[in-house]
């Protein structure tokens, strides 16, 4: 008597266990995951073996926080779509994380659909939130041919250093270049995308806020490591554009070892867009107070520089 009341008693358990996290995988999709951002958003931030995830084309949705409340258009390409430009002019293509895509602004408001008509050009935004410099090269690596840019933009930003030296960012896996001497060695690909989370949203969230919890930062004596990284990354950017006939251009807030010469005395041509930022934050912000990113004030105003920046160096002729 007591062996098949005890296997009910366990298939009961089981079953309770089950029926609890299909109710509580039903409720994540319909309602937490949905408020989720651009680098985490399962409904339409997916996986993608080479650069860890991309964006869904053809999705339309909302992305809300207590500072804004804009519309995410993704295009047929699986890129953020906005008003760019005709198809006449040269063409501009543009690569970042959630300054370049444009977080918490609409998307004719980013820096980029803004330079468009400034210049008179194409312009491709190919910012994808949570992006690192890594991921950024292998992007355009493979768009670089299809787009044929005159004009190669990067916009840099500062924790880039941290995630280069990871193989794991925003709760997922990501691609991870070794430095090899002067050499670059790919690993961690294809990433790595285990059952659990490509069936399961609460999993990779559950997942995601373990990693942020165990996760340290890189210390001292990693940021080293961590530039190097990144600027041998941009040296094999800057002869991948060299090669397709454009022009490599990193916008960054500051950052001046950009500057430091290679062994062989070639320089990344960088602009630092924190004067023309700090100039228009004198009469009113131009970043969200909570999260940082730059608002439509602060994208108009690198769009500005960055015009000004291109013709000053006839980067489009």
């Amino acid at each position: 008597m007591a062996g098949p009341l005890l296997r009910r008693r366990i298939l009961l358990a089981l079953a309770a266990t089950a029926g609890s996290l299909l109710l509580g995988e039903g409720a994540w999709r319909m309602w937490r995951s949905r408020g989720y951002g651009p680098t985490t958003n399962p409904h339409y931030v997916v996986h993608d073996d080479l650069l860890g995830w991309r964006y869904r084309p053809g999705t339309v949705v909302r992305h809300r926080s207590r500072e804004f409340d804009v519309e995410v258009r993704i295009d047929e390409r699986g890129f953020r779509a906005a008003p760019t430009g005709g198809s006449a002019g040269p063409r501009i293509l543009a690569l970042g994380d959630s300054i370049t895509f444009g977080w918490g602004v609409e998307g004719g408001e980013t820096f980029l659909a803004r330079l468009a008509p400034l210049l008179g050009a194409e312009v491709s935004n190919l910012g994808v939130s949570g992006y690192a410099t890594d991921q950024e090269l292998l992007l355009f690596e493979q768009e670089r041919i299809a787009r044929r840019p005159r004009l190669v933009l990067l916009a840099y930003w500062r924790n880039d250093v941290e995630e280069v030296l990871s193989s794991t960012a925003h709760g997922k896996g990501k691609p991870r270049f070794r430095l090899l001497g002067d050499d670059l060695e790919l690993t961690n690909v294809p990433v790595p995308f285990p059952f659990w989370e490509r069936h399961s949203f609460l999993f990779r969230s559950i997942k995601r806020h373990l990693l942020e919890a165990v996760s340290s930062k890189p210390g001292p004596a990693e940021i080293p490591e961590g530039r190097r990284l990144v600027r041998r990354l941009l040296r094999r950017m800057d002869g991948a554009a060299r090669e397709a006939g454009a022009t490599l251009l990193v916008l960054a807030d500051g950052e001046p070892w950009l500057d430091e010469p290679f062994e062989d005395g070639v320089r990344l041509r960088r602009l630092d867009v924190s004067g023309a930022l700090h100039r228009a934050g004198e009469t009113a912000g131009v970043t969200f107070p909570r999260d940082g990113h730059w608002n439509a004030r602060g994208h108009a105003a690198v769009a500005e520089a960055v015009a000004a920046y291109a013709r000053e160096e006839g980067l489009l002729r």
